[in-house]
């Protein structure tokens, strides 16, 4: 073994570990965030179904209008879900990444500095060049990975949201006939 593959060894598991409890943290404030979100969310939809039942009662509406009404209600807050999802989590998602990407960073400065009080000056110097090297390949691929995420959530809800529209116009249109 060379003594950067050793020191790599002989941290692995620390930073592992340290990975897996900021992504664990991470999914549990995640998660946390979206039930409150979700949590109100229900509510108001609760207290509008109920309002317009009791309006759909005293006003006797027949079954198919109220059958739409009920329908657009649930088509409204399909869209106001996803929506509230996005906000809840954007502004999370984004420091939850630098997060990640800042103790990846503290990582390989750790490996950097324990090569730098163990290696001889020469391979220090190459091993130097080829963590710079390294850590900028990280970077960069950390950072295109969270482009493409974000990229793919944002096609997602688009695709979904418009699912939703095309219906509720459907369904509008199919009622007019």
């Amino acid at each position: 073994y060379r003594i950067d593959e050793v020191i790599e060894i002989v941290m692995h598991d620390r930073h592992a570990q340290e990975t897996s409890h900021l992504i664990s943290r991470q999914y549990d404030e995640r998660t946390g965030v979206l039930r409150e979100a979700m949590e109100d969310l229900f509510e108001r939809k609760g207290r509008e179904r109920e309002a317009l039942l009791a309006r759909i009662k005293a006003e006797k509406i027949d079954e198919v209008h109220a059958v739409k009404a009920l329908e657009e209600l649930e088509a409204k807050y399909e869209v106001l879900q996803s929506d509230a999802q996005i906000e809840a989590t954007a502004a999370l998602d984004k420091r939850h990444a630098e997060e990640q990407l800042e103790l990846r960073q503290h990582q390989l400065s750790e490996i950097t500095h324990a090569f730098e009080q163990l290696a001889p000056e020469d391979i220090l110097k190459q091993k130097q060049a080829e963590q710079a090297r390294r850590q900028a390949e990280e970077l960069q691929e950390f950072k295109e990975s969270m482009d493409r995420e974000q990229k793919d959530q944002i096609e997602r809800i688009k695709a979904e949201r418009k699912k939703i529209e095309e219906d509720l116009r459907r369904k509008n249109e199919e009622q007019l006939r």
